[in-house]
């Protein structure tokens, strides 16, 4: 069944690293960068090691005695997702697949990731 996590969220699945959030932080990069493809400010967050560039500036974050967006080396995901974006995209680089999530209430649909090959698919939803 469904179970709720927070957000950021950052779990194991069968021994893969999956790092992921809702979405507003890969949406304000591109609004604020040069950046046209959400995918690609998603992996711009991995590389800058930051779940949240535009926090607290442009994102309200809630003050935390330690940064919970940072991202360590020892949280380097296998998967780095996204949610609530206007397409599906997915790329793998460097070992990291990067999926951004369409928002359901535009685009039904919910996307898959085989976890040794890495491959994305996006599976449409019949509503």
């Amino acid at each position: 069944g469904a179970k709720g996590v927070s957000n950021p969220c950052a779990i194991e699945v069968a021994g893969c690293k999956l790092l992921g959030a809702a979405g507003q932080p890969v949406s304000s990069v591109v609004q604020f960068t040069s950046l046209e493809r959400h995918v690609d400010a998603l992996r711009t967050c991995l590389e800058a090691r930051l779940m949240a560039p535009t926090a607290p500036t442009e994102l309200t974050i809630a003050p935390h005695a330690e940064d919970p967006m940072i991202i360590a080396d020892s949280q380097i995901p296998r998967v780095m997702f996204s949610g609530n974006h206007p397409t599906f995209e997915a790329e793998e680089r460097g070992g990291v697949v990067f999926v951004c999530v369409p928002a359901f209430h535009q685009r039904p649909a919910v996307v898959l990731v085989d976890l040794d090959t890495l491959v994305a698919e996006e599976v449409l939803v019949q509503v």
